[in-house]
């Protein structure tokens, strides 16, 4: 699954930028083409406003270049079992990726929210391991698994809490999301 969450957050992070890159051209190309015309103040003023607007989507460029860096790095990232960055965390209240902020992402029908280590839930698992538990916004969240690759390569691992590892329809589900597939 977390194979699939990567691939997912590569294609929307590549076709951003390639919008980010067709809205940068087509804005160099306005302001190259505007020539001064007898209201100054207007031509300043619309320049200004085509520089701004050039300035964010190369702020939004750089920012996706960054995330896809990131997400290049977490591709194999290895942990211990405890909930860092890269970390592909199962709750009571869903799956959580730790990469950075991106918000809900739909694989294989299933809900998994993409967050960084800074947001709030972030934050608050940031060093947990399965079993243990946190609370966010008046609810009690249980760590139930943390997924995350070995230190060899092909082989994946999953940490349990100790109820999670004798329930036979988390085993099921467990089993399912580290086969890459969901039975119905």
């Amino acid at each position: 699954m977390k194979t699939k969450i990567i691939a997912s957050l590569k294609s929307h992070l590549e076709s951003r930028l390639e919008e980010l890159n067709s809205e940068l051209r087509s804005l160099q190309e306005s302001l190259a083409e505007d020539t001064k015309s007898s209201a100054g103040d207007k031509f300043e003023t619309s320049r200004e406003m085509t520089q701004q607007e050039i300035n964010k989507i190369e702020a939004q460029t750089e920012l996706c270049l960054k995330n896809l860096s990131e997400l290049a790095k977490l591709k194999n990232a290895e942990t211990d079992g405890v909930i860092r960055q890269g970390a592909l965390v199962q709750t009571n209240m869903g799956f959580y990726f730790l990469a950075f902020a991106h918000g809900k992402l739909s694989i294989d029908d299933q809900t998994v929210f993409v967050l960084s280590l800074e947001s709030p839930v972030g934050a608050l698992m940031n060093g947990l391991s399965a079993g243990d538990k946190f609370a966010f916004n008046m609810r009690e969240f249980n760590v139930l698994a943390v997924f995350f690759r070995s230190l060899k390569p092909q082989q994946g691992i999953v940490a349990l809490s100790e109820n999670t590892a004798r329930n036979p329809q988390c085993i099921g589900l467990f089993r399912m999301v580290i086969s890459g597939r969901r039975q119905r």
